[in-house]
């Protein structure tokens, strides 16, 4: 007997999308190799346990944390949406919108400049 699990196509994109960012995270501190975790957790104030578990998806983050974990790499987090390949037997979208390409970065919201040492802290 072989059970099969149903995950809808919107829950897969999902995990899918928070897959890519926390891979990308945990690339962006391997590139950083001066930086560890516990470097991370003292300019966020926080228990360097979190940020572990946040980073290795035993625990969710906000979007608010990517970006302050980005922030405090050294990093400005973009989110970019586009609109994906149509495949025959595909629901059609419910809003039909134009084909075009939607970017937010922190930039565009006015955040401000990233400090020069790991060792600041995020500005509440």
């Amino acid at each position: 007997m072989s059970f099969q699990i149903a995950i809808a196509p919107s829950r897969r994109a999902a995990a899918r999308f928070i897959g890519k960012v926390r891979r990308r995270l945990q690339q962006a501190l391997v590139d950083e190799p001066d930086v560890t975790r516990s470097d991370i957790a003292r300019a966020l104030d926080v228990h360097r346990s979190v940020i572990t578990r946040q980073l290795s998806g035993h625990q969710d983050m906000s979007l608010g944390r990517v970006a302050e974990i980005a922030w405090t790499l050294g990093y400005e987090p973009e989110f970019v949406m586009r609109r994906r390949a149509e495949l025959d037997g595909d629901n059609k979208p419910v809003l039909a919108i134009p084909a075009q390409e939607m970017k937010v970065t922190s930039s565009s919201m006015g955040a401000s400049e990233r400090p020069a040492s790991i060792k600041a802290k995020v500005p509440a």
